[in-house]
């Protein structure tokens, strides 16, 4: 119920590019949105620059250049 929608992804069967997620609403937390974002390491750093991020998470040790920009 919290999936608002899907964006399906391009290179992977079935593989998700992104989700928006409902959250929040109840008590004193006011109602809203997250995207989560999936990316691959094999696409580089440069499809990691430019976006501003909650959070990483990294499913497993990637290149040092990518957990820079991750970082950052």
């Amino acid at each position: 119920d919290a999936i608002v929608s899907t964006i399906m992804g391009r290179g992977a069967p079935h593989g998700l590019d992104s989700v928006v997620v409902r959250h929040g609403g109840g008590g004193d937390v006011q109602a809203d949105e997250s995207v989560l974002s999936f990316k691959s390491y094999e696409k580089g750093r440069e499809k990691w620059q430019g976006e501003t991020l909650h959070g990483v998470w990294f499913d497993e040790e990637p290149p040092l250049d990518i957990y820079s920009e991750g970082l950052t």
